[in-house]
């Protein structure tokens, strides 16, 4: 037999209301957010030890604090830390976006700008070809590129009485290739 939903009264809103919002705060996601020792969940007394126990489960807390002690913002305790590295994050930012424009990362492009140099030649900033609108300000005669000659170093091959590869003398070496002769 079919069951018929006749059978059961309609629930009221109220009763639909509380039914959704116990369904919502039993959730995961609910008790994620409002967790035991939220002050969203249970308030809080405004004592130390619960200031701080707010601060150090709250990231905003933890960053934009209520109060600040006086030491804390001399600049000699913080040494403008935060302000530098906001410089240094927008520094960043900004060359970024200039490399994204001028950057080109062509084997090609790289190749035609030092195919014709040789050994001892001294690109100079004057010597550079640069667009217009763009004028220089360096000195002209500012080096950029010198081109140098590679260096190889040799390893000195073992004289007789050096330790060979497997830990042994080369006279030793010696005699065990021609006991291994005989």
């Amino acid at each position: 037999m079919a069951k018929t939903f006749d059978d059961q009264p309609k629930p009221s809103m109220k009763e639909r209301v509380s039914k959704l919002n116990g369904s919502v705060q039993g959730s995961q996601a609910w008790n994620s957010i409002f967790r035991p020792g939220s002050i969203f969940r249970k308030g809080y007394t405004d004592s130390p030890r619960n200031r701080s126990y707010v601060i150090m489960n709250n990231v905003l807390y933890h960053l934009h604090p209520v109060k600040v002690k006086r030491h804390a913002v001399k600049v000699s305790y913080t040494l403008c830390l935060g302000g530098l590295s906001f410089f240094l994050f927008i520094l960043l930012t900004v060359t970024g976006i200039f490399l994204m424009f001028f950057y080109r990362p062509t084997d090609v492009a790289a190749w035609n700008d030092i195919s014709n140099l040789q050994i001892g030649d001294v690109v100079r900033a004057g010597e550079l070809t640069i667009p217009e609108g763009v004028e220089l300000v360096d000195d002209p005669e500012m080096a950029i590129i010198t081109a140098l000659a590679g260096r190889i170093e040799v390893e000195p091959e073992p004289t007789e009485g050096e330790e060979g590869e497997e830990g042994e003398t080369a006279e030793g070496a010696a005699a065990a290739e021609s006991s291994d002769a005989e």
